[in-house]
């Protein structure tokens, strides 16, 4: 990844815009840099209604202050970062840690090695030898660790194995909150010592847009429960007006200043840059509109909403013959966003049946386009587009055509389509939008399911499915109800993107298939890494879960596993209490039944002592310890058991053996006879 990837450089650059297309708005840029000067200062709290330009003041600091942290929550659809910024915890300082150790490395830790050696004799035919063996190991993109250990033997025959690591678990998804130290709390805390008086600032924007996000901790909870930030940390907070924000600006709290973004003629002086545009002039002279008259009128409508003018600008630009209420009073202009945004699709509409003659071309066309852009989480090429929403062209219109008519609201890259500014799906999808321009999500969200499920289900072709729905299906099967059934299918799990958008960020919203989810957590470092043996993993796991219809869908995908199961049973382990103690260390255990059939344990340790425990009564028997110490006064570290014949039971260690005396047929509880000699 590059610096200009990991700083979202080309999202700043379209944010700020093209020269000649945008202006400065220098008010709320000095308001917010006063603010994070007063000594008491942690949030700077910016709120703006959506399309004020919240997030276009946020991008001119970044490009001011290119050493500042950044990280703008994107909307479904809305250009895709090479990181998904989705509001979770873990997201957002993952992505805040990688770009401050990118500027200040010095503040991180450096590169960890842990080294050793071990030397033995032999190697036995039939043994093992681990150096290390480490049964979980939590990693983290902020610390660098190099193990470099060595096993030397004079002879080896069995096998010798360095390195042992079980599972290995990223921090981001053992608990997101453990990031905050390595990520954020200690780089500030160095940096306090080594330059004081140097701060971290980190600019945030779109947090009203985590009301549509389903993330078990997300930055707002996380800033909201932190009153107590490290003194040289610094927030820049942008958002609309949202009941979420009560819980981090209630309390009087000091430390949060707010910054309301007013129009402060801003929005005057857009609509002035506008009017001298050449496209426009030449509209508004075509039309006998004073320049002044254009200006003020549109100021006025607009009420300070850039996304307006912007928008009007386009309209103009595209076909300023449509817009008759240019020349006429300013109540005849579409008062505020949503109403530009009616206007413009309803004379979309009108041109259609115009163009056509078929009054079925926008139902037929346009809604499906605009309904499957209106839920999508990634730009769309046409085709896509088309296959989703079941688009048939119609009366010459195809969705094509349609695409290109509505350009005017649609952002290209390439030759996938999005919608320029997420305001016009919460346009197209409020209640309050006249039933022929709404669109209903859930039934987008299903007609993408539906088609994705009935092309690649019942075959379980998903290795042939569309690069989008194997990252973005989740996530539309969740809103359809069928996010059980995708989870429930390791034929998708094999084809799916695995990453921080797909199948496994959507394991928590599982309902009847949470068991299953259970299982895909337990072997997710494997999924990340496609490990050769996940399915045999998996497989495994699923018997021990008696999740047998799961278990054999798996075991219906394994070719060329490393190992295979034959057999599988768990007893879920269960403790019921403490029974006994050694002197020390518990070095060897062995169960084997009394003459009576009674269950019994024997334990040897590194007091030098061998115990017998009943299992039935919890008790201590016999302990060994006298015959055991005159034979050998070393620990015992391995144990066996055997019964000779009904009734003489043997227990035998590494250095003695020792047989029950004929004289008592409870042998636990007699003093066994003294040993001859070193077991074998």
């Amino acid at each position: 990844m590059t610096m200009d990837e990991l700083f979202d450089e080309e999202l700043i650059a379209e944010l700020t815009g093209t020269p000649g297309r945008v202006i400065e708005r220098r008010r709320p840029l000095d308001d917010i840099m006063g603010a994070l000067n007063e000594p008491d200062c942690r949030i700077v709290l910016l709120t703006g209604a959506a399309g004020s330009g919240k997030t276009g003041v946020l991008a001119a600091l970044a490009l001011e202050h290119p050493g500042w942290a950044r990280y703008f929550v994107r909307r479904a659809a809305e250009r895709e970062t090479a990181y998904r910024h989705e509001g979770g915890l873990a997201s957002f300082l993952t992505v805040v840690g990688l770009q401050l150790s990118a500027c200040h490395r010095e503040l991180f830790p450096a590169p960890q090695t842990v080294a050793g050696e071990v030397r033995v004799e032999v190697v036995e035919q039939g043994t093992e030898l681990t150096g290390i063996a480490v049964p979980r190991v939590i990693i983290s993109p902020f610390t660098d660790l190099n193990i470099v250990f060595r096993v030397r033997a004079r002879r080896a025959s069995g096998a010798i194995t360095t390195v042992k690591v079980g599972d290995i678990v990223e921090t981001a998804y053992a608990d997101p909150q453990a990031l905050e130290q390595p990520a954020l709390t200690a780089p500030a805390l160095r940096l306090a010592r080594e330059h004081p008086g140097e701060r971290i600032v980190i600019l945030l924007d779109g947090i009203d847009e985590l009301r549509l996000r389903d993330t078990s901790i997300d930055v707002l909870t996380w800033l909201t429960d932190h009153t107590k930030l490290p003194e040289n940390v610094r927030f820049v907070i942008a958002s609309r007006p949202d009941e979420r924000l009560n819980a981090l600006i209630s309390n009087d709290r000091a430390d949060v200043k707010r910054v309301i973004l007013k129009d402060d003629g801003d929005a005057r002086r857009f609509a002035e840059l506008i009017a001298d545009g050449q496209l426009v002039g030449a509209a508004l002279a075509s039309r006998d509109v004073p320049r002044d008259t254009f200006v003020s009128y549109a100021a006025r409508r607009a009420g300070g909403n850039f996304r307006y003018l912007a928008l009007l600008r386009g309209m103009i630009e595209e076909n300023a013959a449509d817009l008759d209420w240019l020349a006429e009073g300013a109540d005849r202009w579409p008062a505020g966003l949503n109403a530009l945004y009616r206007d413009y699709l309803l004379r979309t509409r009108d041109r259609v049946g115009r163009a056509t003659r078929a009054r079925t071309a926008w139902e037929m066309v346009y809604r499906p386009v605009l309904g499957v852009l209106a839920v999508a989480e990634a730009s769309l090429t046409a085709a896509q587009i088309e296959a989703f929403g079941a688009i048939t062209a119609t009366g010459g219109e195809t969705c094509a055509t349609a695409l290109e008519r509505l350009g005017q609201v649609l952002l290209r890259g390439g030759d996938a389509y999005r919608f320029d500014h997420a305001s016009l799906a919460d346009f197209l999808t409020d209640a309050q939008t006249e039933p022929e321009l709404r669109t209903h999500s859930d039934h987008w969200h299903k007609a993408i399911t539906d088609y994705a499920f009935g092309r690649h289900a019942a075959t379980g072709s998903w290795s042939k499915a569309d690069r989008y729905l194997l990252v973005s299906l989740p996530a539309h099967a969740e809103v359809a109800g069928r996010l059980d059934e995708l989870i429930e299918d390791p034929r998708f799990l094999v084809a799916a993107d695995l990453g921080d958008r797909g199948i496994l960020s959507r394991l928590g919203a599982a309902d009847r298939a949470r068991p299953v989810a259970r299982l895909l957590r337990q072997v997710l470092p494997m999924l990340r890494r496609r490990e050769p043996g996940v399915l045999a993993h998996l497989h495994m796991y699923a018997r021990l879960a008696h999740e047998d219809a799961f278990a054999a869908k798996v075991a219906a995908l394994i070719t060329g596993a490393p190992w295979s199961l034959t057999y599988c049973q768990w007893q879920p382990e269960r403790v019921r209490g403490v029974i006994g103690q050694h002197d020390g260390e518990i070095r060897a255990l062995a169960v084997t039944r009394d003459e009576h059939g009674k269950p019994v344990a024997v334990t040897g340790g590194a007091d030098r002592a061998i115990r017998v425990w009943d299992l039935t009564t919890g008790t201590q028997r016999s302990p060994l310890r006298d015959g055991l110490e005159r034979a050998d006064p070393r620990p015992v570290w391995a144990l066996a058991v055997a019964e000779i014949e009904p009734g003489k039971p043997l227990v035998a260690s590494g250095d003695s053996c020792l047989r029950s005396s004929r004289a008592n047929r409870s042998w636990p509880a007699a003093t066994p006879a003294a040993p001859s000699g070193p077991g074998t």
